[in-house]
């Protein structure tokens, strides 16, 4: 039964060896270029270097994805060897002239050994077999037994080699794979016994150096401090809840070693290491047997190392200083007090010794580019890594393997005689088989795979019939690139008409926006509108300095009269304004003719989100609108129901010190900020609305912060705006900026948010009462003793009051061993008693 359940999965896994190898050949490649541009950045940070290999294996991973996905290319220069495509899944069925099927001998659903044939020798057919058109033909008498022998081996001997093949390696590349992943799980077990058997730091000094170095790096994750375990070095681990394991004689280490040692191991975590490790050894177990993705993984190791020493350096460290406690940390390894250092593939240790000599010239070297590697860098080597890794899956230099198998069989009793040929097209990416059954002068294909291109019609009015049994809708693309040369398109389908524009060119319009001014001898557009009534249309080019209009109705040419032409203004008005075509002018030209009032009932008569949104910013910009101009505007943006959640958030942004007078406006803002739907866009527009807020504004932008959907998004408002809530002394503010704290769901974030805030509170006990009130609506015991002991560690007991508050709170913590640390550091040395 084993033996059997084995047997099916490496015949489960052996389609995949093809796929897998074309990878693997294509992945080298690749690792090749990265190789060539680490060489090429040798002198620079050593980010870049690590940013280049993680790249290359993440491509690695994805390639056998992306050679099915991506479309086929490529001149084919040989021909797939027999044993890299997929053997035959089923042998050719032959029928004799009767019809009656035989199957061949072996074949699942065959109930006897000897198929049903014609007995009578006087009548019975023969059988050519050819393989191979090049090939004579074989011609045997048909008996039961031959019949199903040939047609076994015309189904099956020319895979049944290239099948064992396949099984063969199938087999081995799962052992391979199965034994890197066990060494991994070995090594995640091995992490495992060390925290179990490390200690929990509640070193207050260790604890408030870790969040002060961890919000200098920008690490919001909640980072856990281990002691312990035997470990020779610090070792970080973890993705989601990372943890550093401290060795055991870390108590006694000086302030600067405690520093760079928190640093290094921060900015593992800052940097994602322990996923893009695990991504490493992930890579490793599926392409075991490519060296140079071995090779890579180790130089992607080594450069994260040199990218976290990099940080600990532009921290201030000396490098010497740092090479010599590195050198220390070194030297104990192996000692009956350092004694075990957990795998590099489960964990990232701070120091190990095959890695030593190269991080030191490293440290020490004086010219070394040191600098972290910036988004947009990072977003461009992505790209130029897409350009390469896309077009080569989608390359196949092999061609398909061309297999044509017949039989033929004799007529017998005045039938005509059956020619049944099978090609069957494969290549390492699969392929196609089509079989033709020849009856004398007729053909018939039985089966056959055909695929194409699949075909888009570009969006008009010829299909608003259609289109608008599906309600409104719009498709909008412009352009306009330096010379002011447009290239836009319009359809707008909607229930009683349809609008259509298309507009090229460097196009100028008269101030009315009702025509034309100039369009340049290659300029044109043409506006189109059809109702159930009639279907007008007008081409506008220039024609020797002069504005010509070849105006139609149902297709025929019509005069361009004054009905014409004031159809014709309404519709160039209305595609204008929709298009935001030449949109800063228009306002202010508006906005001069009628002021606020003009532009804002344009802006209502406008369909487009986008086009709005453009509006606004233009008019907020102008700089004669008084603050009652203002004011006006926003009551109007906060109305807006068809802007999508990142225009109306653009739009509220340009709003920033707007005094919000009346209680009317007041509610308008709360309004308008609850409708930007994205919780991103929505914190965003309310950080940068706060710091110019006057007080209402601020109430009202943490009530609306208090409504974010985004656990984090709140939270991160919250720790961004505390100075601007906390520092003014106004009770007010403070009590609704606390009241937003407790609706936070995430314990993890609302402990982080109470941590960040508890500067404030050494010139204010009034938020430091605030704090220890908030800690009690904190569900994990873990993170409500962690901010208890910072407010212990940080002396912000300095009243009987608060240390009553304090001791309320750490009567809330479920965990026994939580609340000894708690009430251990609120102890100290008894002074506070």
């Amino acid at each position: 039964m084993a033996s059997e359940i084995l047997t099916s999965a490496v015949s489960a896994l052996a389609p995949a060896i093809p796929v897998m190898l074309d990878a693997a050949i294509k992945g080298a490649l690749i690792i090749l270029v990265a190789a060539v541009v680490t060489l090429l950045l040798r002198r620079r940070s050593a980010a870049a270097r690590h940013a280049t290999w993680t790249t290359s294996l993440v491509a690695q991973l994805l390639l056998p994805v992306l050679a099915v996905l991506m479309p086929a290319w490529g001149r084919p220069v040989a021909v797939a060897p027999a044993w890299l495509v997929p053997a035959a899944s089923a042998p050719a069925v032959s029928r004799s002239a009767e019809g009656t099927a035989l199957r061949p001998a072996g074949v699942p659903g065959s109930k006897s050994a000897k198929p049903a044939v014609p007995t009578d020798h006087a009548t019975r057919p023969e059988v050519k077999v050819s393989p191979s058109p090049t090939l004579p033909a074989v011609s045997t008498p048909v008996t039961g037994d031959s019949v199903a022998s040939n047609s076994t081996l015309v189904a099956a001997e020319s895979a049944s080699d290239s099948r064992s093949l396949l099984l063969w390696l199938g087999g081995l590349w799962a052992v391979g794979a199965l034994m890197v992943l066990a060494r991994l799980a070995a090594g995640t077990v091995g992490v495992a016994r060390l925290a179990r058997r490390g200690e929990l730091v509640d070193d207050g000094a260790w604890l408030s150096l870790t969040q002060r170095l961890a919000r200098g790096l920008g690490v919001a994750r909640p980072t856990t401090l281990l002691r312990g375990g035997g470990v020779g070095v610090p070792v970080t681990w973890g993705v989601v809840y990372p943890v550093v394991l401290l060795p055991d004689d870390a108590a006694d280490w000086p302030e600067e070693r405690r520093r760079y040692v928190l640093v290094h191991e921060l900015a593992h975590v800052k940097r994602l290491d322990a996923f893009t490790q695990l991504v490493a050894q992930i890579v490793v177990a599926l392409f075991w047997f490519n060296p140079l993705v071995w090779l890579a993984a180790h130089r992607m190791r080594v450069e994260r190392e040199h990218a976290c020493d990099d940080y600990v350096l532009r921290e201030g460290t000396t490098p010497s200083r740092y090479a010599h406690d590195l050198l220390e940390l070194v030297r104990q390894l192996g000692t009956p007090t350092h004694a075990s250092i957990p795998s590099a593939f489960a964990a990232l240790a701070m120091a190990r010794r095959s890695e030593f000599e190269g991080r030191m010239l490293s440290i020490l070297d004086p010219v070394q580019d040191r600098h972290t590697l910036s988004r947009k860098t990072l977003a461009m080597s992505l790209a130029l890594a897409a350009l390469l890794v896309l077009p080569l899956a989608g390359f196949h230099p092999l061609q398909q393997r061309e297999t044509r198998t017949t039989v033929v069989t004799r007529g017998v009793g005045g039938l005509p005689p059956i020619t049944v040929t099978t090609v069957e097209r494969s290549g390492p990416q699969g392929g196609t088989r089509v079989v033709t059954a020849d009856s004398a002068n007729s053909a018939k294909v039985i089966s056959e795979t055909v695929s194409g291109p699949a075909t888009t019609e570009k969006e008009s009015c010829d299909r608003w019939q259609t289109a608008r049994m599906r309600g409104t809708s719009r498709h909008i693309h412009s352009n306009t690139d330096d010379n002011d040369w447009n290239q836009m398109d319009y359809v707008a389908h909607e229930t009683a008409r349809c609008a259509e524009a298309h507009v090229t060119g460097p196009v100028m319009f008269t101030a009315d926006d009702t025509d034309v001014a100039s369009l340049g001898p290659s300029g044109f557009i043409m506006l189109r509108e059809r109702t159930d009534n009639a279907d007008r249309r007008v081409v506008v080019r220039e024609w020797e300095g002069k504005i010509e209009h070849a105006y139609s109705v149902d297709g025929s040419r019509a005069s361009f009269d004054d009905g014409a032409r004031g159809w014709y203004g309404r519709m160039l008005k209305e595609i204008v304004r929709e298009l935001s075509i030449d949109a800063p002018k228009r306002i202010k030209r508006l906005h001069a003719r009628g002021g606020v009032q003009a532009v804002l009932t344009d802006i209502d008569s406008t369909r487009s989100g986008g086009a709005k949104s453009t509006a606004y910013k233009t008019l907020l910009s102008i700089p004669a609108l008084t603050s009652g101009d203002k004011e006006q505007v926003l009551r109007a943006v906060t109305k807006e129901t068809t802007m999508s959640s990142g225009d109306l958030s653009g739009v509220m942004r340009g709003l920033k010190g707007v005094p919000v007078v009346s209680a009317a406006t007041r509610s308008a803002v709360e309004d308008g900020l609850d409708r930007i739907s994205s919780s991103g866009d929505r914190k965003e527009t309310l950080l940068a609305l706060a710091p110019s807020a006057d007080k209402e504004l601020l109430l009202i932008l943490v009530r609306s912060a208090s409504r974010l959907p985004s656990s984090g998004d709140k939270s991160g408002f919250l720790s961004q705006t505390a100075a601007t809530y906390l520092s003014r002394g106004d009770s007010a503010l403070r009590r609704a900026f606390f009241s937003a704290v407790a609706t936070l769901p995430s314990s993890g974030d609302h402990s982080r948010v109470l941590m960040d805030i508890m500067d404030h509170g050494r010139d204010d006990a009034s938020v430091v009462a605030d704090i220890l009130h908030s800690v009690k609506g904190i569900a994990s015991a873990g993170d409500k003793s962690r901010v208890l002991v910072q407010v212990a560690s940080e002396d912000l007991i300095t009243t009987r009051a608060l240390r009553d508050k304090y001791l309320e709170a750490a009567r809330t913590i479920s965990s026994s061993g939580d609340y000894r640390r708690v009430m251990e550091a609120l102890l100290g040395d008894g002074s506070r008693f």
